[in-house]
């Protein structure tokens, strides 16, 4: 029976596929002088130090991520929620689901945004990237939140947009479910073995139900 639910945040909650894309090829253009293509990014995206290291790894790092933090600017944090993102949000906790977010995006940045946009008071746990921890696909932050909630993996579910949060949750022993509206599409969330995939997040409640 599943009793806890980790939420991947960026295509998955919040919609900011666009502003993310955007700032990634602004950052890359700034420093090496050419806007990369869609296509040549797509290998990087999961992650902006992955961006870095394949893209602009002669760059100084703390440059380049000034450079990327500041376009992303006041975007980031207005960023829309995806549709019924809040409706599940409390549907799910007065159903007695414990809700963790867990995001590769940096730990002070995750706990503004949900502050500003009034959604902490679902999530008991936010686990997102500071030091000692991977970014997913690795297990670090999927196992951490799992610590804090003090549940086991057969009683908890992720939810992701992206093949690395697919990878994550399985490399941690627990069972993801697919988004489409995101990063990935259908047919990547497929091949990487995503355990259920929906178009919607209204149709998330009865899916972990059917799970």
């Amino acid at each position: 029976m599943i009793k806890a639910i980790l939420f991947d945040l960026d295509g998955t909650l919040r919609d900011t596929k666009d502003i993310i894309i955007e700032a990634y090829q602004h950052a890359v253009e700034v420093h090496n002088g050419q806007r990369p293509s869609l296509d040549e990014l797509q290998p990087y995206i999961h992650h902006h130090t992955e961006v870095h290291k394949g893209l602009s790894a002669h760059i100084d790092y703390d440059l380049w991520l000034e450079t990327y933090r500041s376009h992303l600017s006041t975007a980031w944090m207005d960023a829309p929620f995806f549709e019924h993102a809040e409706a599940v949000l409390q549907e799910l906790a007065m159903a007695g689901y414990r809700l963790a977010v867990v995001t590769s995006a940096e730990y002070e940045r995750t706990i503004e945004y949900l502050s500003y946009r009034g959604i902490d008071q679902y999530f008991e746990v936010v686990v997102a990237m500071r030091d000692g921890f991977r970014p997913k696909p690795a297990p670090d932050m999927m196992l951490e939140a799992m610590r804090q909630l003090g549940c086991k993996p057969e009683a908890t579910i992720a939810i992701g947009d992206m093949v690395t949060d697919v990878e994550a949750a399985h490399a941690a022993g627990i069972r993801c479910i697919g988004i489409t509206h995101g990063f990935a599409s259908r047919e990547e969330l497929e091949s990487t073995g995503a355990d259920a995939i929906i178009d919607s997040l209204a149709s998330f409640p009865s899916t972990v139900e059917n799970c």
